[in-house]
């Protein structure tokens, strides 16, 4: 990623505030998509900025699921350069989605040079004991994503996972809804070129806090 800083992309998320994240419990899509359009955004006020929600990546077909949108398209001078996505329940989709804004032809669309896929565990399945969480990169899901990277060699692709382990149930208002049951226990950024792992790093492992 050029312009950014010396260090390479995936490092460079190092500095987004995960601390966030490990402390905000429920479906937190939104807070997700403020502190990683902030990390773009903090110290290089004017030259980067955001479009929230992004645009559509071209025509989609009425009567089909979901919109084409991104969660935001981040930008450098005049320059759409990066693609922002949070989901928590149809991420092979939302994968595959960044791929046609990858291969868009909307002529803003091609400057892109990276893209910022953030899977977070949403609901626990199963019954008693075995209830809990689904590990967030499942095979299918490492497969779309290394499908899309090789499909686009030149673009970065990096998939964050936010994994959380449950609780039953949590003390105060957490016991509500299972939506507040998730405590997150660990986050671990992927970069993948050319249909390859390239670096990871992890932000935040509960056994380490």
């Amino acid at each position: 990623m050029q312009g950014m800083s010396d260090k390479s992309l995936i490092s460079d998320l190092a500095s987004v505030d995960w601390a966030v994240a490990v402390n905000t419990y429920g479906n937190d899509h939104s807070t997700l998509i403020g502190f990683l359009v902030r990390w773009w955004i903090s110290g290089h006020k004017g030259r980067y900025w955001a479009v929230e929600s992004g645009p559509s990546f071209g025509y989609h077909k009425r009567g089909t699921k979901g919109g084409g949108q991104c969660d935001a398209v981040l930008c450098r001078d005049e320059a759409a350069v990066g693609i922002v996505e949070v989901e928590g329940t149809r991420p092979v989709y939302t994968i595959e989605k960044v791929g046609k804004f990858f291969g868009s032809d909307y002529e803003d669309f091609r400057s892109l040079e990276f893209a910022i896929i953030l899977i977070y565990a949403y609901m626990p399945v199963g019954q008693g004991d075995k209830r809990g969480f689904v590990p967030c990169a499942t095979p299918e899901v490492l497969t779309a994503v290394r499908n899309v990277s090789a499909k686009y060699p030149t673009k970065d692709l990096v998939m964050i996972t936010l994994e959380k382990t449950y609780s039953h149930p949590p003390p105060g208002i957490r016991c509500r809804t299972e939506y507040y049951w998730g405590t997150p226990s660990h986050i671990r950024g992927v970069l993948f070129r050319g249909g390859q792992e390239a670096e990871s790093q992890v932000y935040y492992s509960q056994s380490k806090s």
